[in-house]
C-alpha cells in the first residue's frame, strides 16, 4: 500500500503543472510568429530599395533622352527610353501602393511626353498626383504642356477643352510654387485670343519672380543693389505689374 502511495505520489510529480504545456506551445507560435515578422520585414526593406534602385535607372535613362526641358530627343535615343520605361515600370510595381511610386508615374510620363504620346503621359502624370498627399508641381505642370500640345493639334470644342485644361493645371502648378519665373512665362504662350492681357500679366510676372531669385552676385546686372530704392528697379524695367 505505502509503495502504491509512492508510486501515486511519484506519478503526480513527474506529471507537467497544468498550462505549462500551454505557455510553452504559445512561446512556440510566438517565436514562430517573430521569424515570420523578421523575414517579412527583411523582404520588404530588400523590395525597397529594388524599386529605389529600378527608380535611379529610371532618372538616370530617361536625362539620356531628354533636352533641357526634360522631354523630346527620345527618338533619337530609343533604347534609353525603352531602358527608363521598363524601369520605371518595375519600379512602380515594387512600391506597390507607397506614395514614392509617384516619382516614378512622373517620370515614365516625361518618358511617354518624349515619344508625343500625350494621352500615356497625362495618365500617368495624373497617377502622379494621385498616387501621393503631398502636392507636388512638377505633373500638374507637364499635364498642362500635354493638354496644351493636345490643343495645338485640336480644333474647334476640343481644342477649347484642352486649352482649358492646360490653363487649370498651369494655374494649379503656379499655386504650389508661385516662385518658379518658367512656369508664368510659360502659361502666357497657353492663353488664346482676347487673353492678350493676361498673357502680358504671365510675362511681367515671370520677369519678376527671376529677378526676386537672383543670387546677389547677379542683382547688380539687373541695375539694382542694395541700398536702391524701389522705385529705381521699377524704372530699369524690373518688377513692375
Amino acid at each position: 500500500m505505502r509503495g502504491q502511495k509512492s508510486l501515486g505520489f511519484a506519478l503526480v510529480c513527474d506529471a507537467p503543472r497544468p498550462g505549462r504545456g500551454r505557455l510553452r506551445k504559445t512561446r512556440a507560435i510566438a517565436a514562430a510568429a517573430c521569424l515570420v515578422f523578421v523575414a517579412g520585414s527583411a523582404g520588404a526593406l530588400a523590395q525597397n530599395a529594388e524599386a529605389l534602385r529600378q527608380l535611379e535607372w529610371c532618372k538616370s535613362a530617361s536625362k539620356m533622352v531628354s533636352d533641357a526641358h526634360g522631354i523630346s530627343a527620345s527618338t533619337t535615343s530609343p533604347s534609353y527610353a525603352r531602358m527608363a520605361e521598363t524601369a520605371c515600370s518595375k519600379a512602380i510595381e515594387l512600391f506597390g501602393p507607397r506614395q514614392e511610386r509617384w516619382e516614378a508615374y512622373f517620370t515614365r510620363g516625361l518618358i511617354y511626353l518624349g515619344k508625343s504620346d500625350h494621352e500615356l503621359a497625362i495618365a500617368d502624370f495624373t497617377k502622379a498626383i494621385d498616387s501621393t498627399s503631398i502636392e507636388n508641381w512638377q505633373p500638374y505642370w507637364w499635364r498642362a504642356f500635354c493638354h496644351n500640345m493636345k490643343a495645338s493639334f485640336s480644333t474647334g470644342d476640343e481644342r477649347a477643352t484642352e486649352k482649358e485644361l492646360a490653363l487649370t493645371d498651369a494655374n494649379k502648378a503656379i499655386e504650389i510654387n508661385p516662385m518658379e519665373a518658367m512656369l508664368y512665362r510659360n502659361r502666357a504662350l497657353m492663353h488664346g485670343p482676347g487673353q492678350e492681357a493676361l498673357a502680358a500679366t504671365d510675362r511681367a510676372m515671370g520677369e519678376c519672380v527671376q529677378s526676386i531669385n537672383l543670387s546677389y552676385e547677379l542683382l547688380p546686372r539687373k541695375g539694382w543693389k542694395p541700398g536702391d530704392s524701389v522705385d529705381r528697379t521699377a524704372e530699369r524695367g524690373g518688377c513692375r505689374l
